[in-house]
């Protein structure tokens, strides 16, 4: 099992009470969404998850987690998710558990 963790940015949709739009800058193409950070969160976890797995199962490389400069108003969180990944008889395996740090 590997761990893997990757930066979260966390920016509030314009106009609307609690819906925020999450991106991971390190996986382009990494984003969700949500109504409440709570969710947002769970939601980006999912997409780092499948994200992950798809590179693995294209024997591609998980990229290096990158840092950005936060807009205002912008949160960062840490998401850390730990991924097991075997190629058995030609057929890659995996299993993935999230962590969130505070």
């Amino acid at each position: 099992m590997k761990f893997y963790k990757f930066t979260a940015i966390f920016e509030k949709e314009p106009g609307t009470k609690e819906t925020y739009n999450v991106r991971v800058p390190a996986l382009p193409g990494c984003l969700t969404f949500g109504e409440g950070l709570s969710e947002a969160e769970y939601n980006i976890q999912e997409a780092i998850e499948l994200y992950l797995t798809v590179l693995l199962d294209e024997g591609k490389l998980v990229p290096n987690d990158k840092r950005v400069r936060l807009s205002k108003g912008a949160i960062r969180k840490e998401i850390i998710v730990a991924v097991k990944h075997e190629v058995s008889a030609g057929v890659p395996t995996h299993e993935i558990t999230q962590f969130v740090s505070p």
